[in-house]
């Protein structure tokens, strides 16, 4: 078993209209992940990343992504 054994490549586009100050932001996410297939019950996933984003008022944001969580297959 090794310590990453899935690539995610995630993209999104969002807008925030908080007291009609709209924000619209694109992001692409890619992270290096450890995922339990195939094993029924609880089992934990991890994964690393680093994420780019790029924000019309604010510039260019690049950001580590860390992500840690359990999931229950049945």
């Amino acid at each position: 078993m090794s310590v990453f054994d899935t690539i995610n490549l995630e993209a999104s586009i969002g807008s925030n209209n908080f007291k009609r100050d709209i924000t619209k932001c694109k992001e692409v996410q890619l992270d290096l992940a450890s995922e339990s297939d195939g094993y029924n019950g609880l089992n934990f996933y991890y994964s690393a990343g680093i994420g780019y984003s790029f924000e019309n008022r604010s510039g260019t944001l690049l950001m580590p992504s860390i992500k840690l969580g359990l999931i229950y297959i049945f």
